[in-house]
Formats: C-alpha cells, structure tokens, sequence
C-alpha cells in the first residue's frame, strides 16, 4: 500500500482493453486520489481527481475514461491505497490481473518460463518515471549463466514496452533490470500464441 503508485502500461488498442482498480484502505475517512495519465514519450495527457469513499473503490476501463493515447498512470492519494489491473482481450479469451506497485527500484528480476521450451510470447514493459532520463540494462539468463544484454535508453517519464525478441534473440529463463539515473518500474506479460492463456509477473525487486 502507498500514496504514490504507477500503472506502468495500459493498452488501449482495439484488440485489448486494460481495467483499474484502487481501494481506500482507510475505513474512516475518504482519500482524495488524483490519476495522470502519460503518453508513452513523457507528455502528460489528461489528470483527473477523484474521491474515494472509506473503505471503497474506484473503478475504471482506461479506454473510457482516458484519451487513448495514454500508455500509463501516476496515482498520487491523500491516503494509503492498493491496487491492481486487469489486461483483457475484447473477445473476452484472455485475462491477467497484476498488482500494481508503489515505488520503482535499481535492480528488478523477472523470473519466466524458459523461452525455448514454451509456445508463448512475452511482453515486456518498462517504465521511468522520474522526471529525468535513464538508462536499463537488460541482462538475461539460461541455467544461471549469463547470454546476453542490452540497454535502453528512457527519457523523463517515458517507457518501453515490446515483445521479448525485440530485446533478445536468444533463450533466456530470467531477465534482471539494472537502472542508472533512477529507480525503474517494469513487469512481463506472457501469453500463449494461440490466445488461450495469458499471465503477467510484476518485476520483483532485489
């Protein structure tokens, strides 16, 4: 729970649809909570403000409630809140729900299936939000032993987000993100291609 938390990637596209929710921890007094919401550059899109009644919820489809072209949220709140979000796909096949986490870090792992042995995809996103630029290095594994990395430079406030294969070639059953410049957020989406399963693993930090 926290007053600060970031939504790192929502999808507004017509093949998906992303769902946030927020809940008041406070049992006794109303949190006044205030969404912005960025493009995936850093430019600050639209911010709304709302109040959440004690112990409530606020609930909302992004594509709905926001211009489409917003890729993620800063949630700031008078009080404590704990939240999550939903991806689903608009022909209601797939669905991942994934906590959303109230403070970055400099060193996150992202433990997943090993690439080579699954038929699924994995998506990955990350996300600066600091009001300077920084710079992730992606370093991948197989077996404990180093394959591979690469860096990513993201400005001030912006994210990247892509498959896995847009990152790294090769097979890999776990990614660590190191950050200079500031604290990162980032998690994986994994789904099978043939959009019967899909999951979602928020980065966990060192």
């Amino acid at each position: 729970a926290g007053k600060e938390l970031y939504v790192a990637h929502v999808d507004n596209t017509d093949y998906w649809w992303t769902g946030i929710a927020l809940d008041n921890l406070s049992t006794t007094a109303a949190a006044s909570v205030t969404v912005t919401g960025y493009t995936s550059s850093g430019i600050e899109s639209q911010t709304k403000n709302y109040s959440v009644e004690p112990g409530g919820k606020l609930i909302f489809v992004t594509k709905t409630e926001f211009p489409a072209d917003v890729a993620w949220f800063k949630v700031e709140s008078s009080l404590p809140l704990i939240g999550y979000e939903l991806f689903g796909t608009t022909n209601d096949q797939s669905l991942a729900g994934l906590s959303i986490p109230t403070e970055g870090a400099n060193d996150i792992y992202l433990p997943i299936v090993d690439s080579a042995l699954s038929n699924d995809w994995y998506g990955l996103a990350i996300l600066n939000p600091n009001g300077s630029a920084v710079t992730a290095t992606l370093h991948f594994y197989k077996d404990g032993i180093s394959v591979g990395q690469a860096e990513v430079s993201l400005g001030a406030l912006s994210k990247s987000v892509d498959v896995l294969g847009h990152y790294f070639s090769g097979e890999t059953d776990l990614i660590e993100i190191t950050s200079s410049g500031g604290k990162i957020v980032a998690f994986c989406l994994e789904g099978a291609k043939d959009h019967s399963t899909l999951g979602g693993v928020m980065g966990v930090a060192r």
